[in-house]
């Protein structure tokens, strides 16, 4: 199960960081742009640290508001929740269902 929590980070963060880019490179050719809902639930479904790299490295979304901030809250929120889940502060949130399927081969 965590195996699979891992590659789907490694790609919703892959993912955002080109989706920032191409965006920067659609801006700069004033071609047809990826809408900023798109970026955003990029960020959501756990590619946060990805579009916060590629925001800061291309110099894209960093001051036009509300992207600017929620590109910066969002990966707090996701390291807050990590925390959370990893020091067990998360567990009575977890329903009982949940544990037995994990907990199949």
């Amino acid at each position: 199960m965590v195996e699979y929590l891992l590659y789907w980070l490694i790609f919703a963060n892959f993912a955002g960081f080109v989706a920032m880019l191409w965006d920067k490179a659609s801006a700069q050719a004033e071609r047809r742009r990826i809408a900023e809902s798109t970026l955003i639930m990029w960020s959501i479904i756990g590619g946060s640290i990805g579009v916060l790299a590629a925001a800061i490295i291309a110099r894209h979304k960093t001051r036009k508001q509300p992207m600017a901030t929620i590109i910066k809250v969002v990966p707090v929120l996701h390291l807050i929740a990590t925390y959370l889940w990893f020091s067990g502060y998360a567990e009575p949130l977890i329903p009982a269902s949940f544990d037995d399927v994990s907990q199949r081969p």
